[in-house]
């Protein structure tokens, strides 16, 4: 399952210079609060099976207010292909603005169980993860702020059990930030450094 909005990378009739929306969102001459900015709004993702995908469960991005709540997410990915394999993702490059995965489980996804690559005013809540691969939970940015972020009452475990054959129990989760780690792609560096400037788990 796949959202986005292909208007992005359409040129900005409001640029002088002829940039597209996601350029000038890239080089800061807008923020997310833009009233042009295009988005897909308000979309949900609810009481899904999504399972044996290639790559993910769940994609998306160019996202304002997404809320994926109370899906399964299970064995997406390949061994083939380490890369991939995500139980719900954010794209990577793209602005999200509001973001919300609530009562999710995720089991045994190649990669990760739900990943944020880019985004701001993110809530990750009473989910469950069990045997993903690399991480219950990843959240990191690459090219747009991302200070704002909650973590709360989540359950990461990692075994060979299915979700509901045993207790969880708290193991992963993964914050790249300049709290841990600032990841920058060498690509970016003509752009300015994204900030990472708070996020709470507990």
């Amino acid at each position: 399952m796949f959202f986005s909005s292909s208007k992005t990378r359409r040129k900005s009739p409001y640029s002088a210079t002829g940039r597209t929306f996601k350029g000038r969102r890239i080089l800061g001459e807008v923020d997310e609060d833009y009233e042009h900015l295009p988005y897909g709004e308000h979309n949900r993702l609810e009481d899904s099976y999504l399972h044996h995908n290639r790559v993910a469960g769940a994609m998306f991005g160019y996202q304002k207010d997404f809320t994926a709540d109370n899906n399964v997410l299970e064995r997406n990915g390949h061994e083939a292909d380490g890369g991939t394999g995500y139980g719900i993702a954010s794209m990577a490059g793209s602005y999200n603005h509001g973001i919300t995965f609530t009562n999710n489980k995720t089991d045994h996804n190649y990669r990760k169980g739900l990943d944020i690559h880019g985004g701001n005013h993110i809530t990750i809540a009473n989910n469950q993860s069990n045997g993903d691969r690399l991480y219950g939970i990843g959240v990191y940015n690459r090219q747009f702020v991302m200070d704002d972020v909650r973590i709360k009452e989540y359950s990461i475990v990692q075994d060979a059990f299915p979700i509901g054959k045993r207790r969880w129990q708290p193991r992963q989760l993964f914050l790249r930030s300049h709290l841990l780690r600032l990841f920058r792609h060498p690509a970016d560096d003509q752009y300015p450094i994204p900030r990472f400037q708070k996020a709470t788990y507990r």
